[in-house]
């Protein structure tokens, strides 16, 4: 089963993407910005992150995002914003 990471700190829509993507069948872990989004990242291994642009503690989706490639991983990035 394809895992998903949804990094998205508006509560309802994160909900409404998990719920379509579990509906088609994949495997979805939430981040909702507040936690260690890398450390999720790692722990889960996902084969797709959608990731939000603007987080809360400061956090940039576009700078995660640099620094999962900084660690040579070619996991697909789709920006939700």
């Amino acid at each position: 089963m394809k895992k998903v990471l949804i990094v998205e700190d508006d509560v309802n829509l994160g909900r409404t993407l998990a719920g379509t993507l579990e509906f088609n069948k994949l495997q979805v872990y939430y981040s909702d910005g507040n936690d260690d989004v890398l450390e999720t990242f790692y722990q889960v291994n996902p084969d797709i992150i959608l990731m939000d642009v603007l987080l809360p503690r400061d956090q940039n989706g576009f700078k995660i995002a640099e620094k999962i490639r900084k660690g040579k991983n070619q996991v697909p990035i789709l920006f939700i914003t």
